[in-house]
């Protein structure tokens, strides 16, 4: 960035070593983006933080973020990314707490998808 606080690799490179990480140590990944998503939620970053959590299978976390930051982020203009996340939860879970259920239909309206 701007300041060099933070780097990133180009993103072949990372698509490289990613792919390596799943091939050799694969059974590491879900508590290494468990561990991601406590670090971005941590720093503010709940966008990523809820991405790495459903990247974990934590889909109570990321249920428990998304609830939490689901306006701001509608406010935002990124009702796609909420509905993305929606979607990637178990209807199951949607079903047992409401406020997802209710999310999940503003979703749906704010994104002009009326008849779903």
């Amino acid at each position: 960035d701007e300041e060099r606080r933070w780097y990133r690799y180009h993103r072949l490179f990372a698509d490289l070593l990613r792919q390596r990480l799943h091939r050799e140590q694969g059974d590491l990944v879900p508590a290494l983006h468990s561990r991601a998503s406590k670090w971005y939620e941590q720093r503010g970053f709940i966008p990523e933080a809820v991405s790495h959590a459903l990247e974990a299978g934590d889909d109570e976390r990321a249920a428990d973020l998304i609830e939490w930051t689901a306006w701001t982020t509608v406010m935002r203009g990124e009702v796609r990314t909420l509905r993305g996340w929606l979607d990637r939860l178990p209807s199951e879970l949607e079903r047992s707490r409401p406020q997802l259920g209710i999310l999940y239909a503003w979703a749906l309206a704010l994104g002009g998808d009326l008849d779903s």
